[in-house]
């Protein structure tokens, strides 16, 4: 498998699931990119390269951070790429979904966003996996590692300079490549995706069984949200009220006090918007997010495969 490809992306190519994969690349990055060319011919897939500082994609136009960037795009079916660059071109997200092999209640959902509100772009919250959710204990159940997408960084991307942000570094090489999902669910509760994740996922684990046991790890232990650039993988087990845990898988920042404090504590309760943090039964350190619903997001590996 070529090292700038998502694992995931790559066996679901090969598995047919996703027509054609599109990748962005650094042009520091071109020479290594195209020295993988008979890797592709191995797999029966077909390749092109797209420039797109001499002729950018319509959607990233007026984007200056993707703009630098150059494309590859891999698919069994030269026509198939030929269709998703003239999707792009075309700025339709119907097609684009579906020809990245999107199920398509995700496509419908991330075009409804895009026409309600143009500006929005690429830039879809990723804290659909907090708000809205019933939080009955059933519900844990749909915090599976292959529905977890805080590692799709496609959800943080804008025309904004987010690239820069440290937090935005730091979640692009620790969980990118290792996410189980290519793409925004419409709802955690979405069983195309999830059926589509456990494929993939099964696959890997057979072919890759170490990288497959950190994505579980990644994925599958809960998280204290508290946005998009900001949240705390922790191991343990948890609940919407409650994290037990003995400590910080990944955290997007590691200065603050709040991350201090989770080095001291083992365990976290959420009350409305206040969030407590002990050491035993001793509360260390407590705050007040300006969220309506600061999360604890239940994530296991237990609850791989749950739909």
């Amino acid at each position: 498998m070529p090292y700038y490809v998502k694992t995931f992306e790559w066996h679901a190519l090969l598995l047919n699931l996703k027509p054609v994969v599109f990748l962005e690349y650094g042009p520091g990055e071109e020479k290594s990119v195209k020295a993988l060319a008979p890797v592709y011919a191995a797999h029966g897939l077909k390749y092109a390269y797209w420039n797109m500082r001499a002729e950018p994609l319509a959607r990233y136009k007026d984007t200056r951070n993707r703009r630098s960037f150059c494309g590859l795009f891999l698919s069994r079916k030269t026509e198939l790429i030929d269709r998703l660059i003239a999707a792009y071109q075309n700025d339709d997200t119907l097609r684009i979904g579906r020809l990245l092999g999107y199920p398509a209640c995700c496509t419908e959902y991330m075009a409804g966003k895009l026409a309600r509100d143009p500006e929005v772009g690429l830039c879809v919250s990723n804290n659909a996996m907090a708000a809205g959710l019933p939080v009955s204990p059933g519900a844990i159940k749909l915090y599976s590692p292959e529905m977890n997408f805080l590692s799709h960084y496609d959800g943080r991307i804008s025309g904004r300079e987010l690239l820069k942000l440290p937090a935005f570094a730091r979640i692009f090489s620790k969980l990118f490549p290792f996410t189980l999902t290519d793409h925004l669910p419409c709802s955690l509760s979405c069983r195309k995706s999830a059926a589509r994740g456990r494929l993939v996922s099964a696959v890997i684990k057979k072919a890759d069984p170490g990288w497959h046991s950190e994505a579980l790890d990644l994925n599958g232990s809960p998280v204290l949200y508290l946005d998009n650039f900001r949240f705390y993988i922790l191991k343990g087990t948890g609940t919407f009220g409650e994290i037990k845990f003995s400590g910080i898988r990944f955290a997007t920042e590691t200065s603050s006090r709040l991350h201090l404090a989770l080095k001291r504590a083992g365990k976290i309760r959420r009350l409305g918007r206040r969030i407590a943090l002990f050491s035993g039964n001793t509360e260390i350190f407590s705050f007040n997010h300006e969220e309506k619903r600061p999360a604890l997001l239940p994530f296991s590996r237990e609850s791989a495969g749950a739909l």
